[in-house]
C-alpha cells in the first residue's frame, strides 16, 4: 500500500506447528463372527492344531489370514483354528464361528498406503506501516522487501 508517498513493507505469518491432518474415517464396525451350533469345520488352518480360548482363537484365525476359514469349539476354552469353509454336522455338540464375508474381504485387502500430508495453509500477509515498518514484531513473521519505485 502507498503510505504518504512510500511503499510499505509487508510481513508473512507462518503457520506454527505441524500442518493439520485430515480426520480419519470413522472406524468400521468390528468384524462379526457367525455362530453355527452343532457344526464343525474340517482341517487345521496353517497346520496349527493348538487349542485356545474362543477370543484368542478368533484373533489367531485373523492373524493366519486367508488359510483360516473358521474357529471350531467344544466349549469356550477349547477352540481350534480351521481350514475348511464347508461346515459339517458335529456329533459332539461343537460350535463353529465363521468370520463374516465383509470382514474376510476387508482383511484380504493389502493395507492402504498412507495418504500424503495436507499442504500447509497459505501464509497470511499483513502490512506494517509507521515507525515499525520493516521490523519483525512477532515470532513467525518474515518481512518482505518494499515494493515499488522507491524500494
Amino acid at each position: 500500500a502507498d503510505v504518504g508517498g512510500r511503499q510499505s513493507g509487508a510481513i508473512v505469518t507462518l503457520a506454527v506447528g505441524p500442518p493439520a491432518l485430515p480426520m480419519p474415517p470413522a472406524s468400521p464396525a468390528p468384524c462379526d463372527w457367525v455362530s453355527h451350533s452343532s457344526q464343525y469345520s474340517g482341517g487345521y488352518a496353517a497346520g496349527v492344531s493348538s487349542t485356545f480360548e474362543l477370543s484368542v482363537a478368533k484373533a489367531k484365525c485373523i492373524e493366519i489370514g486367508s488359510a483360516c476359514k473358521a474357529v471350531t469349539c467344544s466349549g469356550s476354552a477349547s477352540c481350534t483354528v480351521r481350514a475348511s469353509a464347508t461346515l459339517s454336522q458335529s456329533s459332539s455338540a461343537e460350535t463353529t464361528y465363521v468370520l463374516s464375508a465383509y470382514c474376510r474381504t476387508v482383511l484380504a485387502q493389502p493395507p492402504a498406503a498412507p495418504s500424503p500430508a495436507a499442504p500447509p495453509a497459505r501464509p497470511q500477509i499483513h502490512e506494517i506501516t509507521g515507525p515499525n515498518e520493516g521490523r519483525v514484531r512477532y515470532p513467525g513473521h518474515i518481512v518482505l522487501p518494499k515494493l515499488g519505485k522507491d524500494a
